[in-house]
């Protein structure tokens, strides 16, 4: 038996996109994968992490009466010093389609055009020292499919 260590939890990374601001999503039968493509670039929004601490990304499966159903929810910490209220207030009003990379380098696409993700959140100081100060947030849905794998060249330049 091969033990594998290489298996890290959390989310490295995520980018919110206004829903709005994608033409399609392509879809690649051949490798398993799709891709975004953008009518513009200038709406996405790169959510901030602390140091050493990730987001979290949960797809909790069901069978509904009218077939699969995915519970999608991203979750984390805005740190506070990031959290401006202009991109807090855009993530509220917005809908989103949410990349993310998971701590081993895998890259997912949750939500679509027909049903994006909503932004909920929870401002917090924290009453002690070890509490993390921050927007506590959410972005949640309920899918038909899951969570794709997504291919992006380089999540760097979107």
């Amino acid at each position: 038996m091969q033990l594998n260590f290489d298996n890290r939890g959390g989310i490295s990374r995520i980018y919110a996109i206004p829903a709005k601001d994608v033409l399609r999503i392509r879809n690649n039968w051949v490798f398993g994968n799709v891709t975004p493509e953008l009518i513009r670039r200038d709406g996405i929004i790169e959510l901030p992490i602390y140091a050493g601490q990730t987001y979290n990304f949960r797809e909790e499966h069901s069978i509904a009466k009218h077939g699969n159903r995915y519970d999608i929810s991203i979750t984390g910490i805005i740190p506070s010093q990031y959290a401006s209220e202009d991109m807090i207030e855009t993530l509220r009003n917005g809908e989103w389609i949410v990349l993310h990379q998971d701590a081993c380098g895998r890259i997912r696409l949750s939500g679509t055009q027909v049903i994006p993700l909503r932004y909920s959140s929870t401002c917090d100081t924290g009453s002690n020292h070890a509490e993390l100060n921050g927007e506590s947030f959410s972005f949640s849905a309920t899918e038909a499919m899951a969570s794709p794998k997504c291919y992006v060249a380089d999540i760097n330049c979107l």
